[in-house]
């Protein structure tokens, strides 16, 4: 979770979904000439930074900002610019890619492909950092700004981990593709890069290599199917058939996989806009699941939502249902800081 400045109508979402900007951000730019293009040794483009990847056999870092992003001037400055923030960009193709629209609030050809990428990979806000291996395996991604020691931590676990991915990639292509218990593996392991397409793939071999579901996979396979869906454009149909598919092979989210899809839905939801929408969801899940894997994210989601909405009654106990799900968590204190303020909201609005 998100360090909150909770105030009645600034609330941020563990999601990373931001509802209202915080009031201590920085100045917005309003030059068009502040957008970055033309940093150093940044490409402007994602087809020419995953070109120039796939040659170099290195990952994209990709920086997804705007003219008015605040936050994206001070990293581009404290960070992209210092021989520090460039040493540890060296073994990477780093690219700024624009997504301002123009003055009649449309985005333009690129600025379009631009967002459509962010959304593949769950991102919102500005900047939104992701790195990626050249054929497009999620190794890092964050949203807002970092300090450079934090910045340099980061780069240096995505390097790790794309070694690892280039040794994991060798043993699937050695793989026996009717091997089932490498095929979940595959599945698995694509599903923690979000490398949607080949993660369905092992998914659909799943099911077909167990088509009675006698190992207990089947929920976990539609899921991720359902998941490369939604980031590759599949039919809504098709998108809201596997839904209904993971209801019924996972009713009460003892897989896991109810959960995971359907607070994904409820995130997209909420990331368009669709308040009412997203809650009715996240309601959905809390009355079906039997336990949840991640409650205090769920029930704070719901919280944020609720408190959007004004009903700070229902928020309150949306949030201490949060924090007695991982009362432990290295969340708790904030939490309890949040109840406290949405308590005295509540006195405030009884008061009047």
């Amino acid at each position: 979770m998100k360090k909150l400045a909770m105030a009645a109508a600034v609330f941020f979402l563990m999601t990373g979904i931001v509802l209202a900007e915080p009031t201590t951000a920085p100045a917005k730019p309003t030059s068009a000439a502040a957008v970055g293009v033309g940093l150093e040794g940044f490409k402007t483009t994602y087809a020419d930074a995953m070109a120039a990847a796939k040659s170099a056999d290195k990952p994209m870092y990709l920086h997804f900002t705007t003219t008015w992003c605040g936050w994206c001037r001070k990293i581009e400055k404290d960070v992209y610019a210092t021989e520090a923030g460039k040493k540890a960009l060296a073994d990477f193709v780093p690219a700024t890619l624009d997504c301002t629209l123009d003055k009649a609030g449309k985005p333009s050809e690129q600025v379009k492909i631009n967002m459509d990428l962010m959304q593949k990979y769950g991102m919102s806000g500005y900047p939104s950092l992701i790195i990626l291996t050249p054929d497009g395996a999620v190794l890092e991604s964050w949203a807002g700004y970092v300090p450079l020691d934090q910045f340099q931590a980061k780069l240096a676990q995505a390097a790790k981990a794309f070694a690892e991915y280039k040794a994991f990639q060798k043993t699937v292509a050695a793989a026996d593709k009717k091997d089932y218990a490498a095929n979940v593996k595959a599945m698995t392991t694509y599903l923690k890069y979000k490398k949607w397409d080949s993660a369905a793939e092992a998914a659909g071999l799943v099911k077909t290599l167990d088509p009675d579901n006698k190992q207990g996979n089947a929920a976990t396979a539609s899921y991720v199917m359902w998941r490369a869906g939604q980031a590759g454009g599949m039919a809504a149909d098709k998108v809201a058939a596997l839904m209904e598919d993971i209801k019924k092979l996972d009713p009460k989210n003892e897989k896991g996989a109810l959960e995971l899809a359907m607070f994904e839905q409820a995130s997209s939801l909420a990331e368009k806009g669709k308040f009412t929408e997203s809650l009715a969801v996240l309601n959905d899940l809390t009355s079906k699941a039997a336990k949840l894997n991640d409650g205090q994210q769920v029930y704070y989601m719901m919280g944020n939502l609720q408190a959007q909405g004004g009903d700070f009654v229902a928020a309150k106990a949306a949030f201490e249902k949060s924090l007695a799900a991982d009362p432990n968590s290295p969340h708790a204190e904030q939490l309890k800081a949040i109840i406290k303020e949405v308590q005295e909201m509540i006195d405030k609005k009884n008061s009047k």
